[in-house]
This record gives C-alpha cells, structure tokens and sequence, in this order.
C-alpha cells in the first residue's frame, strides 16, 4: 500500500519507534490533538483565539503532545517546542517527537487500510511528514 519511495524512511521510523525508552517525562494530562482544524485563528489579527475538540484529552506522554500541530507545519511544532522549553525548563527531544510524529502518521495509515476513501490522502500525509520532518536543532 506504501509507495516504495516512501517506504525505507517509514521502516526506519517504525524501527526508532520500537527502539523508543518511556518518555523521560513520564505521563502529562494534555490536549492531545492540537492541530489547526481543532484551533479557531483570527487570520486577520494573527492570534490564536481559542482551541476545541477535547475527546483526545488525557493522560499520555509529554513528548506526544508536540506531535499534532505538525499536521500542519513544522515550522509551527517548533516554535511550540521552543516556546515551552522556555516556560517549562524542561527540554524537548525534537528527534522523538519527529518519530512519534511519524508512526502516528504510518497508523493512521494502516486504521484505513481497507478505505478506498481515504487511503490516498493517508498516504499523502505520510509523504509530507517525510518532506517536512522536524529537524533536531
């Protein structure tokens, strides 16, 4: 289903992921699902007005949270990152994020396996994380 040109980058993320110890941070109660089409933006005024849509909430690894903002830019997750390293103290391991980022994306993949419907757009999503993986600073 995976196109090869995609698919020695997505083994080697699969693989990192498997090689993953627990998040070093242990377990948060976050958002979990802070990408922009839960997030209500005033384009106009450039702010954030408020975020939506919180079934995803709960308890799960500190590292997990920085990953859905990247649906939309990495540009973006790390600016995120950046700004909570300062507030926190506590610094963000951008290569793990980038891996959770992209086997979240390769599940997402294989959840709709069977869906002529969708199956196109989850292959498109794991070609742009390739091309716009975060970058460890």
């Amino acid at each position: 289903m995976l196109p090869n040109a995609l698919r020695s980058e997505a083994e080697a993320v699969l693989d990192a992921f498997a090689s993953l110890p627990p998040d070093p941070y242990g377990a948060i109660f976050g958002f979990f699902d802070g990408h922009g089409w839960n997030m209500a933006f005033d384009h106009q005024a450039q702010r954030l007005n408020g975020i939506y849509d919180f079934a995803d909430s709960g308890l799960a690894p500190l590292h997990q949270e920085f990953v859905y903002s990247s649906f939309n830019s990495t540009d973006l997750t790390a600016r995120i990152i950046a700004a909570y390293e300062v507030e926190s103290g506590h610094p963000i391991d951008r290569q793990r994020v980038d891996i959770l980022t992209g086997a979240h994306h390769l599940w997402e993949l294989a959840e709709e396996a069977d869906s002529s419907a969708h199956i196109e757009i989850m292959i498109e999503n794991v070609r742009q994380w390739q091309a716009h993986r975060l970058r460890s600073n």
